[in-house]
């Protein structure tokens, strides 16, 4: 029997010996997976603030690109207004010149 409880006892110990060397493992397993997540973190961070200044670099250059596109649209939108002014007038009497000095365009000078 006492090589029975000897043998049982030698098993308890292995088993023990094999739970505390799995438990340590864990330990330093989780610390690297740790470590690795948090490289990956900061990563994801840095990623993060480059994208968000990106963002506002585009933000930025498209408010300007469609201020400046507004502005040439609104100056179209005159001379379309100018152009349909004109065009509403009533017709000129035969008598009167076809070339009145407001309705003149200002061209290249012919010569």
């Amino acid at each position: 029997m006492d090589t029975l409880s000897l043998e049982k006892r030698a098993i308890l110990a292995i088993k023990r010996l094999l739970s505390i060397l799995a438990a340590r493992a864990r330990r330093v397993l989780g610390s690297l997976f740790q470590l690795a997540t948090h490289d990956q973190l900061g990563d994801l961070q840095r990623q993060t603030q480059r994208l968000g200044s990106a963002s506002v670099e585009s933000i930025t250059y498209l408010g300007s690109e469609l201020r400046s596109l507004d502005e040439r649209l609104s100056r179209i939108e005159d001379e379309l207004a100018a152009l349909r002014g004109l065009l509403d007038r009533p017709e000129r009497p035969s008598s009167e010149p076809l070339e009145s000095s407001e309705e003149v365009a200002s061209g290249p000078p012919s010569g």
